[in-house]
């Protein structure tokens, strides 16, 4: 039965991989209630309501990665990232951005010592046809001591006598940050999941698409969707801009043409969708973060090099913007000498900015 098991996983995987191959990208399609998970974290803004941030000796400045496309410090290779990296010192408290219930305390190899609550939307919201209460936060490389006492997260939770669905208040010290699991620093790896907490590559592997528990999606959202909105309605920004400048001089079909995206404060990196279009719609092509829209939806740490696709610079300590390089092919654009090239960007909450230029 085992056999029988794993070859239908392996042939799902071939499948998708040959659709891939004979039908292009394999990516969700835009959910245009894709806006109901930004009102449902917007929601936790309303009136009295706010978030906390989850470490609490650190600061969006202390920001060390970013969602989304991230150039590897320790290797210097591409790669997704699937949560925001706050940098501090081993020992530190992290707390419980909002209400909620304790999940599990978990080890895991690259994520090391793992705490996962349970967290309920105020409403029900629907997304990619699916009926959503609820929404999952994780926080990976904690500290743990490994003995009886005070110190580590392990002791923490034992203290407390935790257990699956034990209530989190808003605040509440859960663990302590730390260096385990591939961490090459101190810092929390901190992930958000709508929905269910489970991969989309581990929804294909375990469960597979004719399972109800096979939710359909990737659940991994932005995680700063939980904090501050800043006008996510479009209507502004109140403390960042964005910018999308064309580096490349003379921009020209069958060439490579570089666009810099900038936001003006490397504490909100909030950069989500990238929408590029030839001669008005003739040609165009969409790479959204929390969608997966443009990217492999198995594995978005391969990038299509013959599309419009992210070449994210490295992000230092002493950065004070953050910036991305969306590079537009010239194998897509060598047909459209003299057409018209429209770029828009979007951040997490909706704003935007555009660039416009014509081929040579």
């Amino acid at each position: 039965m085992k056999t029988v098991l794993t070859a239908m996983k392996v042939g799902l995987l071939l499948c998708l991989a040959v659709g891939m191959l004979l039908f292009g990208f394999p990516q969700f399609p835009a959910q245009a209630d894709y806006d109901d998970i930004v009102a449902a974290f917007a929601d936790m803004h309303n009136g009295s309501n706010t978030t906390t941030f989850p470490a609490t000796s650190s600061s969006y400045d202390n920001l060390r990665s970013t969602f989304g496309p991230r150039i590897l410090s320790s290797s210097s290779s591409y790669d997704f990232h699937r949560a925001i990296d706050i940098e501090g010192s081993v020992g530190d408290d992290v707390v419980a951005p909002v209400d909620g219930e304790f999940d599990r305390y978990s080890t895991y190899s690259s994520c090391g010592h793992t705490i996962v609550l349970k967290h309920t939307f105020s409403s029900p919201i629907t997304y990619n046809g699916r009926t959503l209460t609820q929404f999952f936060t994780w926080y990976c490389h904690l500290y743990d001591d490994g003995a009886s006492g005070t110190d580590g997260t392990d002791d923490i939770v034992n203290n407390n006598g935790w257990v699956k669905g034990s209530p989190i208040t808003q605040g509440t010290v859960i663990g302590k940050l730390g260096q385990s699991g591939s961490a090459t620093f101190p810092h929390v790896h901190f992930e958000v999941r709508v929905g269910t907490d489970k991969s989309f590559n581990y929804q294909l592997t375990q469960y597979g698409p004719n399972n109800i528990k096979f939710y359909g999606f990737d659940p991994h959202m932005h995680p700063m969707l939980l904090f501050e909105p800043y006008n996510y309605n479009g209507a502004g920004t109140d403390s960042y801009s964005q910018a999308l400048t064309v580096v490349t001089a003379s921009p020209t079909a069958g060439s490579d043409v570089t666009v810099e995206y900038e936001s003006t404060n490397d504490d909100m990196p909030l950069l989500n969708r990238v929408e590029v279009a030839i001669g008005g719609v003739a040609v165009s092509h969409t790479l959204d973060l929390n969608q997966r829209i443009g990217f492999n939806s198995i594995d978005p740490d391969v990038e299509y090099p013959d599309v419009p696709h992210f070449d994210p610079e490295p992000w230092s300590s002493s950065a004070t913007n953050y910036v991305t390089n969306l590079i537009i092919p010239g194998s897509w654009t060598s047909s459209y000498s003299g057409q018209d090239v429209t770029v828009k960007a979007y951040d997490i909450w909706g704003n935007d900015e555009s660039v416009a230029f014509t081929l040579n």
